[in-house]
């Protein structure tokens, strides 16, 4: 049985997820997912990990590397981000090597720049030293965010997982903290209810598009079940407002339809990698948001909105985005 398609924020009731005749799925044995799971182990080993981050992934070959481009991520960056990562790039490679390495070294680690000296001479390289060198000196309030967003989709993997003892209260969120809890644990009872089970999760993903193109990713979390269907459920952060926090206008601020926008054209990416690497039998993409509201000093509103659903006609694909649309208006 699949995972119900939810459209919403939802709340489950025990009576609901605990059924009489439910049964706990069986370990996966589909071939389609061993396959999976030998691509996965692969990855990490070829990929490099102190030189590997959110916009590229560094990947050994016989004689150097091959980099592989999260181009979704790059593209819903905002007009200002972009021009500050062209900035770098064009000062980048205006720098002789030794110069190239001095500068380097003031915002990234030694262990980073000793694995990026191998290979600088690589122009894709260099492309990701922009990129990485671009992820550190973003704004203050861009890597808080993204600093809080890996406290939040660490602690949900931890509790899909039931690794308790590892979970990292957020501090802004006294008196919320159980909340938040209760939300996780409602996905995965969904997830139990639907018959799958964690397969891996921040797992890096690397292919050759049909363009010749070099793509990666990064999957949240990957569920499957006994017959081999996979499902990718990707963990998003954002703000409700960011007008007092940020001093920007009202119309600037990152909302949840934003949010939804630019997840689809990740999970899109997501999902070409893994049917493309795995030949698996894709059943659809979920984002499960966490918002703060600064306004009402509120720390989430959480949705489990299904992006990509296999087989529906147009009309109700059309019906699922004006549901989701919908919801989203009345959360902000």
């Amino acid at each position: 049985m699949d995972v119900p398609e939810v459209v919403a924020a939802f709340t489950i009731k025990d009576d609901v997820n605990e059924r009489k005749g439910y049964v706990d799925p069986q370990p996966v044995v589909a071939p389609t997912i061993q396959r999976l799971k030998d691509a996965f182990v692969k990855m990490r080993t070829d990929a490099i990990q102190q030189i590997s981050g959110y916009f590229d992934t560094i990947v050994k070959n016989g004689t150097g590397v091959d980099v592989y481009t999260n181009k979704a991520a790059i593209n819903i960056l905002s007009e200002e981000d972009k021009n500050d990562l062209a900035s770098i790039e064009q000062h980048i490679n205006s720098l002789q090597e030794q110069q190239l390495i001095d500068y380097i070294s003031q915002y990234l680690s030694k262990e980073s720049v000793d694995e990026y000296k191998k290979y600088i001479s690589n122009t894709d390289v260099k492309g990701a030293i922009a990129r990485a060198v671009f992820e550190v000196t973003r704004p203050d309030y861009r890597k808080a965010g993204i600093k809080i967003g890996k406290i939040i989709r660490d602690n949900v993997i931890n509790i899909l997982l039931d690794n308790y003892n590892d979970l990292v209260p957020i501090e802004f969120i006294p008196g919320q903290w159980q909340e938040f809890i209760n939300s996780v644990e409602n996905v995965k009872k969904l997830i139990k209810w639907g018959g799958y089970t964690v397969l891996d999760t921040m797992q890096p993903i690397y292919t050759i598009d049909r363009g010749g193109n070099k793509i990666s990713s990064e999957a949240d979390i990957i569920i499957v079940n006994e017959q081999g269907d996979v499902k990718v459920i990707d963990v998003t952060y954002g703000y409700a407002s960011v007008q007092q926090r940020l001093s920007r206008p009202r119309t600037e601020r990152v909302t949840l339809e934003q949010i939804y926008k630019n997840e689809d054209d990740i999970l899109k990416n997501t999902e070409d990698i893994l049917t493309s690497i795995g030949g698996v039998n894709l059943k659809g993409s979920y984002v499960y948001c966490f918002v703060y509201d600064d306004e009402n000093d509120l720390f989430y509103e959480d949705t489990f909105i299904a992006l990509h659903e296999p087989k529906l006609s147009e009309e109700d694909v059309q019906n699922n985005v004006q549901r989701a649309k919908t919801i989203i208006d009345s959360l902000n």
